[in-house]
Parts: structure tokens; sequence; C-alpha cells
């Protein structure tokens, strides 16, 4: 019998998953048969979520990089109280950037005396320079070690159809053998060094107060804030689901598909991001491997120069390569886009399909289908941090069936998109003149910093 690793929770969680064929042992392969779906639309994967949440009996494992105080993220809060409530074990990683966690210090407490484990990571970069620190990117929803959604949708309104930015994104859920594996890497993650509960009491610094919605609560009594918390909680329980379909979604119905391999993808806690298993490393072999086609969404594209080569050899041994990402105008980081930009006609000229997002909701799809038989889909951008300094995780995902399904929902976002070309490209350029002229100054100014600064675009 093969080994049973110190990774897993605790021995009863070990056995379960063992009895049930759930834990894999080779890090490129599954036996046991696993279903898996698309969540594409707004509603449903918020909805998705809280069902998970609502029927939850033992345990809830998140690990996310953004979370905010507005309304779908507090229904969500909502229901994971109501869980630890009752006597589900509930554990929040968040990312400890300014952004990313964006709840006001007294909620953050009251989720604590409810019985929420709370960690933040890397610990204590709240009071400290962040640039150049890696960031928790991961996005992993594990519920009961059953059920596992992963994808590119952070937990904010922004990401479920609601808020001035509305982003447009997906993710799966899926049952089977990686939900253990990534229950496994949770666990490396919630005992890292790094990780640590962030500090509840005391003054909140303001640069962590700019995207909360209740930060005024910072400012008053904790007594006096907790009635505020509970009708606020109470509030969004009653109300309607708080998530809306962006309108983009079209027709577009997903169904349930069974695949006898689906990997887990990963980095290594305290490991080098080049490593071979490492997620970087696996999504570049896969390209590289590539012999008809790679169909790629990234929001940002300032990719390694050994990506971007692995890309152009692939296309001049006649591999179609197809390349979605955000333009200026939809764009939700400047200064990636300048770096992006630069690169951009070079792509083409190498025989790279290159299209651009239109309209200004971002695009925040993060997937890759090669082939027509292997999906990757997580929280990985083609871009600097995601490969070289962020935690990132995804799943790679064997099976034609469901491979189509991910090309059909590709489609649909080419079709709301543009394609450039050489010859139109400098006309397409000049186009960009026509939108937000502070957003254009700002993008030309730094179209020539961008190369200096690629490490940390």
């Amino acid at each position: 019998m093969p080994a049973i690793t110190h990774r897993y929770r605790s021995p009863l969680l070990a056995v379960l998953c063992l009895c049930m064929g759930l834990i894999s042992f080779g890090s490129r392969g599954f036996a046991s048969s696993h279903s898996i779906q698309f969540l594409a639309s707004e509603t449903e994967a918020l909805a998705a979520r809280l069902r998970l949440v609502e029927n939850a009996s033992t345990s809830i494992c998140i690990a996310t990089y953004q979370i905010r105080d507005d309304n779908s993220g507090g229904q969500l809060i909502a229901a994971l109280l109501d869980a630890a409530g009752r006597g589900v074990e509930v554990r929040l990683l968040i990312d400890a950037h300014p952004n990313s966690n964006n709840l006001p210090k007294p909620l953050m407490r009251y989720l604590v005396e409810h019985g929420i484990g709370l960690k933040e990571r890397p610990f204590d970069v709240r009071t400290k320079l962040e640039l150049g620190r890696p960031r928790l990117h991961d996005k992993l929803f594990l519920v009961d070690s059953a059920a596992l959604i992963i994808g590119g949708r952070n937990l904010e309104q922004d990401y479920f159809g609601l808020g001035k930015r509305r982003y447009i994104d997906y993710d799966v859920i899926v049952r089977g053998a990686v939900v253990c594996e990534a229950e496994a890497y949770f666990e490396e993650r919630w005992n890292e060094s790094q990780s640590a509960t962030p500090r509840i009491v005391g003054r909140e610094e303001l640069k962590m107060r700019k995207k909360q919605i209740h930060a005024y609560w910072n400012d008053q009594s904790y007594c006096d804030v907790v009635p505020k918390i509970e009708a606020w909680l109470a509030e969004l329980k009653a109300s309607p689901l708080q998530a809306s379909d962006l309108p983009c979604r079209g027709s577009i119905e997903t169904r349930e598909y069974e695949s006898s391999c689906v990997e887990f993808l990963r980095d290594f806690p305290n490991g080098s991001k080049r490593a071979p298993e490492a997620i970087s490393s696996r999504i570049l072999d896969e390209i590289k491997s590539a012999k008809q086609s790679i169909s790629i969404s990234t929001p940002y594209f300032v990719a390694p120069i050994y990506l971007r080569r692995a890309l152009m050899d692939a296309s001049h041994r006649g591999v179609k390569v197809t390349l979605l990402t955000n333009s200026l105008a939809s764009t939700d980081q400047v200064v990636v886009h300048a770096g992006y930009a630069n690169v951009r006609r070079n792509l083409v000229r190498h025989g790279i399909q290159v299209y651009e997002q239109r309209g200004n909701d971002p695009l925040h799809v993060k997937l890759i289908v090669i082939d027509g038989h292997k999906t990757i889909i997580g929280s990985h951008n083609l871009d600097m941090l995601s490969m070289k300094r962020n935690s990132e995780v995804g799943l790679l995902v064997h099976g034609v069936e469901f491979a189509n399904e991910a090309l059909t929902m590709y489609r649909s976002l080419l079709v709301r998109s543009t394609h450039l070309n050489d010859e139109r490209l400098f006309l397409y350029e000049k186009r960009n003149a026509s939108g937000d002229e502070d957003k254009l100054k700002q993008y030309q100014g730094l179209r020539f910093v961008a190369p200096l600064i690629r490490r940390y675009l």
C-alpha cells in the first residue's frame, strides 16, 4: 500500500481519501474518474459557492487573492459564519498586499471570534515595502474534501457582474482525486512560515482602507461596530443573489463532463518557480509539446523571453497559436498593457494570431487549450509575476469533449475582440487616441518605462 504522507490534515482524512480512491501517487496523471463543469455565468459562479457552503458538513478551505466587504463577498461571508456556527471547520487564506484583503479590521475580528480561521500571506506586508514580494495569487474553494472550485475569480462583486468594473471570467467545479491534492496543497500554504493571522486590532493602514466599503468601521469602537456588522450580514442573507450575468455571456450552456485524467498544477512552498513540476514549468512544457493548436486567454501578457520564444517556435513549426488579451480600453493595469504593447508587433510578425478585448469590461479569463484535447484553467497569467514570483494553481484536464466546450467559450470571447495583423496594427494603435484621454497619456508614458520594470509586471 502506498504511504500516506504528512500533507493530509488528519489520519481520518487520509484514510477517507485513500478509501475513496482520491489520493494520487504520481504528479502527472490520475487513474480515478473526475466530474468537471465550467462555471461561466456570474450568477452560477456565486450560487455554486453558496450551495457548497450551505451543504458543508466538515470543512471549508478557501485561498483567494482578493476579498472585499461588498455585497457579493458579504453574502459569502454570512454563509461561512453560518457554517462555522454549525461546527464546520472554516479557514480563509488571503493575500496580504494592499487591495487584496479588503476586509475592515473589525470585520476580521468578528470572523475570528465566531470561529473562522483567518490568515494572510505573506505575513506583515501591510506595514512594509511590498514591491517585489511574492503574492498569494491562488484561487481555491474546497469543501468537505469532496468539491473544488478553481479558476480566476476573486471574492469581490466585480467578478460576479456587479460594480463599476465588471471582470469577464471563468472557473470550474470539480470532484475527484484532485480535491485531496488541492487540499494537501492548501495545508502547506496554511502552515508555512509566511502565513499568519493578521493584526485585527489597532490602527488600520490607509493603504489597506482604499477599497473597503465599510472603511469607517475602523474608526469606531468594536462594541459599536458589532451590531452594524450583524445587521449588514442579516440584510444580505435575506436579499436575492448578489450577482448579475454580463451581457456578453450570450446563450452558452455548460454541462458536466467525466475525465479519467485531471492534474492539479501548483507551486511548491520554499521551492523554485522553475522546478520541473511547478505550474509555470508544466505550462511551458505543454506549450512546447503542441502539435496542432494553442489557444490562450490571459488578462496580462508580459511573458519572459523563453515563453515568447516557445510560442514563436510553435508558430514556426506550423502550430496555430492564438492569443487573446486585454486592449488599452479594457485593461485594469495600464503599465502591464504598456509592457505587452512593446512586443505585440513582434508576436504578430511571427505568425501568432493576436486578439484584444473590445469594450471596457476587463478580460480576466486564464485559459489555455492545446491540440483540442488538453485544457489548462486556473489563476496563472502569462506574465512575469505569475511565471517568476506569485503562488499559482490550476488544473490540466485531458479530454476532447471538455476541450471542445472550452474552445466554444473561447471563440465566444474572440467574437467580442479585435484581430490584429501587421497591416492594421499602426492604424489600430492610432485609434487608441479616441479612448480615455488620461488613460492614453498614462499608457504613452509607461511604454518607455515598461522595459525597465518588466520583472515587476
